[in-house]
């Protein structure tokens, strides 16, 4: 059996129910038997009530069956969403999906997984299951968060591990594709399939899963995307180290193969300080520009937050005599770096 999982479509416009048609079209060429959407279908309650109609026609094409959690922006939606070819789950609930696999559907709800397992509303099954939930995921050691400031349906880690599901489709995680499994099964955040902010990062992509080898698939979606890249530069790097460190991080960005350039935005930061003058920066800016442009990367908007050190500060006793401090290896070149960009920080925050 193959299932495709996506999760966080935020449909809020008719021409954003275009990426299901794309959904549909991968899970028809892979042959896959189900379609798992793991909560946000919709942006809101009221695009829902506007646009669900349209997607449970669009849905409709899918040969298979396609089955939808809620999402904690999908207010109302099995009440207003009705599908001929699956369903809108409002509660908790196990159903089969063939004689080996069991489908278990966890909408979101206030809470936790936690919680659902301590008062028994996880029903048992001797099949392997299948579980799709909605939910900000968490482990002893680390989140796995949009940075939300609070959670969301909190699902722990180690629980998910411990219920040894064959796969775990979650949503709410936008920002790019996770394949968190260790042992225990196989545990995905797919992603957002489209860019719904700008902290969406990396290639767009969905989740292909076969029960019969326990395999993962990445597929890659040709949706336009964001990346980032952040630079600290120091007064002591001229303009020529700064291209040179720039050069070697696009090349590295470039050298990634989901890298897509047509695709891609490009939010480059600059900070730090600098002896260049504030014209000497705003020229290297123009500059960058163009050096992205002709490796291919068209759309970019760098944020040049770079400070120009005062005169003042090269003239210092402190920094003259570090500055002319001899050093034989790579590690004290960089101790001394290090200090003078420390200092010189400290002095243009005292200006």
């Amino acid at each position: 059996m193959k299932i495709l999982h996506t999760a966080d479509l935020h449909i809020e416009q008719e021409n954003d129910v275009e990426i299901l048609e794309t959904i549909i079209g991968i899970a028809e060429n892979n042959n896959c038997d189900h379609i798992l959407i793991s909560g946000d279908l919709f942006e809101n309650g009221h695009s829902a009530g506007i646009y669900s109609s349209i997607v449970a026609h669009t849905l409709a094409n899918f040969s298979g069956k396609v089955w939808i959690i809620p999402g904690n922006h999908d207010e109302n939606l099995p009440e207003v969403l009705h599908l001929s070819n699956g369903k809108v789950f409002d509660d908790v609930e196990l159903i089969s999906l063939d004689e080996d696999i069991d489908l278990l559907a966890i909408p979101y709800s206030d809470g936790s997984f936690t919680d659902l397992l301590l008062e028994n509303k996880i029903p048992d099954s001797d099949k392997d299951i299948v579980a799709v939930m909605h939910g900000t995921l968490y482990r002893d050691d680390c989140f796995y968060s949009d940075g939300d400031n609070e959670e969301y349906f909190p699902i722990k880690y180690e629980r998910l591990q411990e219920m040894k599901f064959t796969y775990t489709a979650l949503g709410h995680y936008h920002t790019y594709f996770q394949d968190v499994s260790e042992q225990g099964g196989t545990i995905v955040n797919p992603g957002s399939p489209v860019v719904t902010r700008k902290s969406d990062r990396g290639r767009r992509a969905v989740a292909l899963f076969d029960t019969e080898t326990s395999s993962l698939k990445k597929i890659l979606l040709d949706t336009p995307y964001y990346d980032k890249l952040k630079l600290y530069i120091h007064f002591m790097m001229g303009e020529e180290e700064i291209i040179e460190t720039v050069n070697n991080m696009i090349h590295e960005l470039l050298s990634n193969p989901e890298t897509k350039t047509e695709l891609l935005t490009l939010n480059f930061s600059i900070t730090g300080n600098s002896s260049m003058e504030q014209d000497d920066l705003e020229t290297l800016e123009l500059h960058l520009k163009d050096m992205l442009a002709e490796k291919g990367i068209l759309s970019v908007n760098i944020q040049m937050l770079v400070k120009t050190i005062n005169k003042r500060f090269l003239s210092d006793p402190l920094i003259v005599s570090i500055l002319n401090t001899e050093t034989n290896d790579n590690e004290s070149n960089g101790f001394r770096e290090f200090a003078v960009s420390v200092l010189s920080d400290i002095y243009t925050n005292e200006l």
